[in-house]
């Protein structure tokens, strides 16, 4: 029978471990090798087995591994494709083929046109797989409550800035709800890491870009403040909701949290954080610097 102690110590080890997508030995020697011809590629990868059971098998490995030995383990432990498993295809249900937009547009080649862009929102749309959701540790994707609407290509999952024009753009084409539910993946993501990453993935979780989550909450209030004319008719008929029940209340209680965390997030100063504090020098003020990676 195993020793109690020896087993406690065996699974410290093991709990010690990092996360093999994010640093550590197998993530160095993976991208020295040049496994994938896109660094992209492996950090994208889903593990097909526990975290533990993967170091298991690396330990196994003479250290360090042939470039044989290596393709070899990689392709036992992980996903042949990146992003396998993580986002499955979502068709947004507030999407419409023929939004009042185009309507408005000049006939010809501005419509055809706005026409087709409107027509990707359901090829681009993801939302995160049951599995992915009942096993973060063998993916680098961060959890998601809704849909996202993805660059597309290599980028396969929601990134920060991106999704401020791609909320614009489904205003504009009344997809009120799919704007509603990014702008909430966003705001979620601030209130699990103080901020919002670069992307919705783990490896993106030491940098920010250009903070527009604000803008985006903005957005999303204007647009409940005029709403769609069959919207309008709507109310009218029904009454006006209750107050304390009204959507913008209801997105300002969830938004002004953590929109005053990320301003705080992004006006720490010090090395390494978001603010650079510019001494006056009798030409200019003293000021402060904003910067992202």
């Amino acid at each position: 029978r195993p020793h109690p102690r020896r087993r406690g110590r065996a699974s410290l080890h093991t709990m010690c471990r990092p996360d093999p997508f994010l640093s550590g030995p197998i993530l160095a020697a993976v991208q020295a090798a040049s496994i994938f011809p896109d660094c992209k590629t492996f950090v994208d990868l889903s593990l097909l087995v526990p975290p533990a059971e993967c170091w298991r098998r690396w330990e196994e490995l003479s250290q360090p591994p042939s470039e044989e030995q290596l393709r070899r383990f990689v392709a036992s432990v992980f996903s042949a494709e990146p992003g396998e498993g993580q986002l499955e295809p979502w068709w947004p249900e507030d999407h419409q083929p023929a939004p009042a937009l185009l309507s408005r547009l000049p006939a010809g080649a501005v419509r055809e046109w706005a026409s087709a862009v409107n027509g990707l929102w359901p090829l681009l749309g993801r939302r995160l797989s049951a599995e992915a959701a009942r096993r973060p540790d063998r993916h680098t994707l961060l959890e998601l409550s809704h849909g996202v609407i993805v660059p597309g290509g290599r980028f396969r999952e929601a990134y920060y800035w991106d999704s401020y024009w791609v909320v614009l753009g489904l205003l504009a084409v009344d997809m009120d709800a799919t704007a509603r539910g990014l702008v909430s993946n966003l705001l979620e993501c601030v209130a699990r890491h103080g901020f919002v990453p670069n992307g919705l993935r783990k490896y993106y979780l030491n940098r920010s870009q250009p903070p527009l989550l604000t803008q985006m909450v903005a957005a999303l209030l204007a647009r409940l403040d005029a709403p769609p004319e069959r919207e309008r008719e709507g109310a009218e008929r029904e009454g006006a909701e209750r107050e304390g029940a009204a959507p913008a209340l209801r997105l300002l209680r969830e938004a002004l949290p953590a929109l005053d965390a990320e301003y705080g997030w992004w006006m720490r100063t010090g090395d390494g954080r978001s603010a650079v504090r510019l001494e006056a020098d009798g030409v200019r003020a003293e000021a402060l610097l904003n910067r992202y990676d």
